[in-house]
């Protein structure tokens, strides 16, 4: 079962929503967040995968040392890539999960929050507005439901980088993902 799969898909959401994972690191409404060059960076989906986690930092568990703060350089960029939107799924507390392939076999998360329905803190967000503007986007297009669904849409995605939880085996091992989104845009095969 690889990435893709409902079975795998389930178990990453179940680990995140377990935990009160760096929230907000992960909504991008800490301090640092604000505070790091504008101009975003091309990553390929590729290049996400073997971005290196901090060998202190459990791929399984919350590290207090970094609740506050961000793991550079994936974390302390803004990236811009190209890939295709092949699952999606709407959380019951408004995020819309995305399942992004770049070439074949290379797939990472990416998330989109509902801030409107987040805790008010993350409102505080220098991004508070791309945000916002980028879901109500993608509820609009991709129309979202709490069933896995498959698809076929390219994009382009403007977001920041997220270490989250991460599993073992054939999920992405790294936890690295593309959250919150900031940008997205529906391209031309």
């Amino acid at each position: 079962m690889g990435i893709g799969s409902n079975a795998n898909f389930s178990k990453i959401q179940d680990q995140d929503n377990q935990e009160s994972f760096r929230y907000l690191t992960e909504l991008g409404a800490d301090s640092m967040a604000a505070r790091f060059d504008q101009h975003p960076k091309s990553i390929s989906i590729a290049r996400i995968l073997e971005q290196q986690r901090p060998s202190d930092f459990p791929v399984d568990g919350k590290p207090d040392k970094y609740d506050e703060g961000r793991i550079s350089p994936f974390e302390t960029s803004i990236w811009q890539t190209k890939a295709t939107i092949i699952r999606v799924q709407l959380k019951d507390h408004g995020e819309i999960w995305m399942v992004l392939e770049g070439k074949p076999g290379e797939k990472v998360i990416a998330v989109s929050p509902d801030l409107l329905q987040e805790d008010p803190l993350s409102r505080v967000s220098k991004y508070a507005k791309e945000i916002e503007s980028t879901h109500t986007m993608l509820m609009s297009k991709l129309n979202p439901t709490e069933s896995l669904t498959e698809c076929n849409y390219s994009v382009n995605l403007i977001s920041l980088g997220f270490f989250g939880p991460a599993l073992k085996g054939n999920w992405i091992q790294n936890g690295a993902s593309l959250q919150p989104l900031l940008k997205v845009t529906f391209t031309a095969g």
